[in-house]
């Protein structure tokens, strides 16, 4: 419990809003984040008044919290069940759901389409390359999703319209282009390495 949380709900009403709502873990973080951020800023603007109860002050991050994962669970259920039937494994579309359910959060962006689907793409660019690095056993995991991420966005948002039209061709170009860049790194790596 962080202290301004303390200060103003307490304890007991905590513990009872948790209860009545049957948190998991990430909706409880994301519960005690709003808490401390919406306690915080109404503090800063005077607009804790005396005969504000906890019960009042907790509400809002309560429904919010409610809403939270009720559009968490629908949408993570919906995507990952969509890269299932595309033949995806588990592990991967347990991967590619949370990452774009959380990614508007995660990038603090909100519903801006533009940078919506920038904030996906760059989602979609790191499950891919780690998808690719985790399949394929590669030295350097963390490079070569880097390398992936940074030749899906080129791809993909490239000045050259007619470089691909479906986003298998943008993921088979991208894919070419990822490995010959770490490639490159891992035999500069090696190298340094032998001169040592």
């Amino acid at each position: 419990m962080t202290p301004i949380i303390e200060k103003y709900i307490g304890n007991e009403e905590l513990e009872q809003a948790i209860s009545q709502n049957n948190y998991n873990d990430e909706c409880f973080k994301e519960f005690i984040s709003y808490l401390d951020d919406s306690l915080t800023e109404l503090e800063q603007d005077g607009a804790i008044e005396e005969e504000d109860t906890a019960a009042d002050l907790i509400s809002i991050p309560v429904e919010y919290t409610n809403y939270y994962a009720q559009r968490r669970n629908e949408e993570y259920v919906s995507i990952y069940n969509e890269q299932i039937n595309k033949g995806r494994s588990a592990l991967y579309a347990n991967k590619y759901a949370s990452e774009l359910v959380d990614v508007k959060r995660r990038y603090g962006i909100c519903d801006d389409e533009e940078s919506l689907g920038f904030a996906k793409s760059k989602a979609v660019a790191f499950i891919n390359g780690w998808e690719y690095a985790e399949n394929n056993k590669l030295e350097d995991r963390s490079r070569f999703i880097k390398c992936y991420e940074d030749a899906y966005l080129n791809t993909c948002y490239s000045d050259n319209p007619y470089e691909w039209k479906t986003i298998e061709e943008c993921e088979k170009i991208t894919l070419d282009k990822a490995l010959i860049e770490y490639e490159k790194i891992i035999k500069v790596k090696h190298a340094l390495e032998i001169k040592k």
